[in-house]
């Protein structure tokens, strides 16, 4: 107990036994759900300030270590059975998308949350996993990814597809969400990118937003100027503020 107000517990879930940590307010009623995603190389933990922030607005948060990141922290990391790291990135953001579907699954019963109240939010990887899970799982209603990008032909400044080994290839062509873009017209999307940033240049946002703003009322893209690959302070409210009005 935090506060004598903000509950944190942490454990696993799952046949996986996927590392979680949950942070709400103690309710009558059960409360919606905002999965927060940590970014490459971080993990739950270090979220929890954040946490807490949408915990005080009466959000159930649940963070989760992605795969070989925080308490799933392997040697190998970076290279698995001799693939790149490109392709090992893609295969965490697979992994962690089929961990929150396993999580959902287990919280159905969970008098403690409102299932069908399901948002989620995530920094750079994270941002990649909340545009992709939410095409892979309709429970998902409101998404509000931060410094990812749905577009994975556009990761960074140093990225060429065409060194990709194949089957990356053909992962990418076959799950690159800016292909599904029709289907984010029906869920409410927040995305927020910095200008300048290089690690996960915004281009592929733009192209999105270019694609989604005619077709949808309940999309907003916004570019934060002079701000990289970092957490604009404006970010994190206008995060709160989404799920307050859509979830």
């Amino acid at each position: 107990m935090l506060d004598n107000s903000i509950i944190i517990e942490n454990g696993t879930l799952g046949t996986k036994e996927i590392p979680v940590a949950f942070c709400y307010k103690k309710s009558d009623e059960p409360l919606p759900i905002v999965f927060l995603l940590h970014g490459h190389s971080s993990c739950k933990n270090n979220q929890i300030p954040n946490a807490i922030r949408y915990a005080k607005e009466g959000f159930f948060t649940i963070l989760i270590d992605a795969p070989n990141h925080g308490e799933r922290f392997t040697e190998n990391y970076g290279v698995i059975d001799g693939k790149n790291n490109i392709s090992v990135f893609f295969e965490i953001i697979e992994n962690t998308k089929n961990d929150i579907v396993e999580i959902l699954d287990t919280l159905e019963s969970d008098p403690r949350v409102d299932i069908s109240r399901v948002g989620m939010t995530g920094f750079s990887m994270g941002g990649y996993t909340s545009f992709y899970t939410a095409l892979c799982d309709k429970r998902i209603k409101v998404i509000a990814p931060t410094c990812g990008t749905p577009d994975w032909t556009k990761i960074n400044i140093s990225y060429d597809i065409n060194n990709l080994p194949s089957e990356t290839k053909e992962y990418i062509s076959k799950n690159n969400p800016i292909l599904s873009y029709m289907e984010f017209t029906k869920i409410p999307v927040l995305v927020q990118n910095g200008a300048a940033d290089l690690d996960v240049p915004p281009q592929g946002s733009r192209k999105f937003a270019e694609l989604i703003t005619p077709l949808s009322d309940k999309f907003v893209y916004v570019e934060y100027e002079g701000y990289g690959h970092e957490v604009a302070p404006e970010m994190i409210p206008n995060t709160i503020e989404w799920f307050h009005k859509y979830l």
